[in-house]
């Protein structure tokens, strides 16, 4: 039923909701592996394309701390949150649905995964998942939505996919190798850092031996 959803087929909420908390009580490794089967076995055939997208991050937070006076996300107050809801993790999810539905229109399987909430779930674990989804699932390409260099999250998941070697590009269909990625990531950071904003060293994501890196910044 997930998968369904993902591929834009998706059952009533109700299903999809059940089916969440059932892979969310799960062990997360055993969640995953179920959520590979599903995809891998949904729609036989059918290209599939992974949307990597900021959810918590990337512009919208930054355009969000700067409306806020505040240099990162530590510094909101918890008043300000409803507002952060809506303002960054409502609009990045809204953004990635419209470029996976325009993807789906060409006839592609596209796997969105802000679409999909484990309630519980921590951000390591999300990312366990993600990058393990990519890693495993037969992906033609992974697509960024604007944003990803600002995202750790995101960054993984572009990691993961160049490790593989599954092509790259963000959503102006523009693509991206490891190079390339790291002038974005310092271009975007250089900008923030001369703001006064605190950036995480997101180059690292790239750079550093996989295992060794955390699964959240």
């Amino acid at each position: 039923m997930v998968a369904d959803q993902m591929f834009g087929d998706g059952p009533s909420a109700r299903a999809l909701y059940q089916s969440e908390l059932t892979l969310a009580r799960m062990p997360q490794p055993e969640a995953t592996s179920l959520l590979v089967d599903s995809l891998v076995k949904g729609e036989p055939g059918a290209e599939k394309v992974y949307i990597s997208t900021p959810i918590t991050g990337g512009n919208k937070l930054y355009d969000f701390l700067e409306a806020e006076h505040v240099h990162s996300r530590k510094e909101l107050d918890p008043s300000d949150m409803p507002a952060y809801d809506k303002q960054v993790i409502t609009v990045n999810c809204q953004h990635a649905h419209r470029i996976a539905e325009k993807l789906r229109n060409q006839g592609v399987c596209a796997v969105e995964p802000s679409s999909i909430q484990f309630p519980g779930w921590s951000q390591t674990l999300y990312n366990q998942n993600w990058t393990r989804v990519v890693n495993e699932v037969p992906f033609s390409k992974v697509v960024v939505c604007d944003g990803w260099e600002l995202s750790y999250g995101c960054l993984l998941e572009v990691r993961a996919a160049l490790d593989k070697g599954i092509p790259v590009t963000d959503e102006h269909d523009q693509k991206i190798d490891k190079a390339g990625a790291l002038r974005r990531i310092a271009a975007s950071s250089a900008q923030l850092v001369a703001k006064g904003f605190t950036v995480a060293h997101l180059s690292q994501a790239l750079t550093a031996p996989f295992a060794s890196l955390p699964m959240e910044a």
